[in-house]
């Protein structure tokens, strides 16, 4: 005997409403302006989702994890 499948429609109504509504803006990563940078620790190229402030320190991807992981520890 093979038991029957239950099917959930509360998601079904969820994407309905989205359809609807086409004056949301996506805000996904491809929508984003992105920035050339120059990575204050490594040197490497890269690209941020703001403004280089030439003031402030801008860390790559891999550098920024470095850092937040040593704040992290105290």
């Amino acid at each position: 005997m093979t038991p029957k499948k239950i099917q959930d429609d509360s998601q079904d109504d969820v994407s309905d409403d989205l359809d609807q509504d086409d004056t949301r803006q996506s805000s996904g990563p491809s929508d984003r302006q992105m920035y050339d940078a120059v990575c204050a620790e490594c040197g490497a190229k890269c690209q941020v989702p703001f403004k280089p402030d030439p003031d402030r320190a801008v860390y790559c991807r891999e550098c920024w994890q470095k850092k937040k992981n040593q704040r992290s520890r105290y």
